[in-house]
């Protein structure tokens, strides 16, 4: 019975260690993500200027 109770024991102090690394895992995930989603957003920005100015340029050389 005491055996019992220290495998019991063990497994949930296993079990807690293996959810900490779940979930650190997880937060890491979600900062990678949020990185990736800022630089998509950026880049987006970044084509829409480029768009912006494609059509200005367009619009001025169909006036010359």
């Amino acid at each position: 019975s005491s055996q019992a109770a220290k495998d019991i024991a063990t497994l949930i102090e296993s079990i807690q260690v293996d959810t900490k690394e779940a979930v650190q895992a997880m937060e890491n995930g979600t900062t990678e993500v949020e990185s990736g989603t800022k630089f998509v957003d950026e880049a987006g920005a970044g084509l829409k200027e480029i768009m912006e100015r494609v059509q200005n340029s367009s619009q001025l050389i169909t006036e010359i």
